[in-house]
């Protein structure tokens, strides 16, 4: 459904991580933990210049219905998360997109590109395509960053949408050239590895001729998420209490102790264990690689803990949305 008042569609890309949804269009990149949460009355000088607050339109005013992300962390007392089954259905999914497309699109048509997790691509496809297709049927909306810029309603309208398997993002990313065209057909069509170790997934995607071969799948509970929760039942061994994951991401991500506690041994130890267990996943697969891609926030951090092709390529976290917007643009491509 297009809104028929507005230009030709731009390319959008959505990467809905459970942990960092990362969301790009119109030459701009919103990403935010992946939270929401009940607002309340917080000062001014509390909302920082990318705090994220989502709102309805109400009559003459705007009320705040969520903070979103960051904010949600630091202030909501009742903060709401994905969990890793049920992302295709979830509410939060739903807010989270129209949070990130009201920040990049604004009131512009958009052709989307969006992935699910290997093993949800094949099992949760429908759900998330009945998401889409909704999008446009919802009241109009709209998203306050900082505190400078006064509210006001924005509809971005998804005219067209694609759903691929998450890691083919990254894939396309190192492949093809910024229209989407492979820059080396003979190179991609070798067997490669990807690996996106995501928050609450851990992704392995084998291609040989541009093709999904076995071996591909979701292995459960091998995503970063899962190396938290061991940081956290020993923290609670230890100190009696702990964070919750996304309060805890922070704390590891800007290097502080928590409540005094050195985190960085317990780092290094969790996340070894979340290795050693991809590891076996990969070696099941008893294949001779061409190439390996991996992706995802902690990809640095996690490849350097494996036996890997000599041939890998260590992407950040927009590996995926990166190579989304490639495959956006070959698909919708104009003349």
């Amino acid at each position: 459904m297009i809104n028929k008042t507005l230009n030709t569609p731009v390319i959008g890309a959505a990467d809905l991580g459970y942990g960092w949804p990362k969301i790009s269009a119109c030459g701009k990149t919103w990403r935010q933990p992946a939270v929401v949460g009940e607002p309340r009355q917080i000062r001014d000088e509390d909302i920082h210049r990318d705090d994220v607050r989502y709102f309805v339109p109400d009559g003459d005013l705007s009320k705040v219905k969520y903070f979103i992300g960051n904010l949600a962390i630091r202030h909501s007392r009742v903060k709401y998360t994905s969990t890793g089954q049920d992302r295709a259905k979830a509410w939060i999914t739903r807010v989270l997109l129209e949070t990130g497309l009201a920040l990049t699109a604004g009131n512009n048509n958009v052709n989307l590109v969006t992935g699910l997790p290997v093993d949800f691509y094949f099992k949760q496809r429908a759900d998330f395509q009945a998401m889409l297709e909704n999008f446009n049927t919802e009241p109009i909306y709209g998203a306050i960053e900082g505190t400078r810029n006064w509210p006001k309603a924005v509809r971005p309208w998804i005219a067209d949408f694609h759903i691929v398997p998450q890691p083919l993002g990254a894939f396309m990313n190192l492949h093809a050239n910024d229209q989407g065209d492979l820059i080396d057909a003979a190179d991609a069509r070798k067997l490669w590895l990807v690996l996106d170790f995501g928050f609450h997934t851990f992704d392995i995607l084998v291609l040989e001729g541009l093709e999904i071969k076995p071996g591909s799948g979701s292995p459960p509970n091998l995503g970063i998420g899962e190396a938290y929760r061991l940081i956290r039942d020993e923290l609670t061994g230890q100190l009696g209490q702990a964070p919750d994951i996304y309060t805890l991401d922070h704390y590891i991500l800007k290097g502080l102790p928590y409540d005094g506690y050195d985190l960085a041994p317990l780092k290094e130890w969790a996340f070894n264990s979340i290795a050693a267990q991809a590891q076996n996943e990969i070696d099941s697969i008893n294949r001779r690689f061409h190439g390996c891609i991996v992706t995802g926030g902690w990809a640095d951090e996690m490849a350097r803990r494996l036996k890997l092709p000599e041939n890998t390529h260590i992407m950040d976290q927009l590996g995926n949305l990166k190579g989304y917007g490639k495959i956006g643009r070959r698909k919708w491509r104009t003349a």
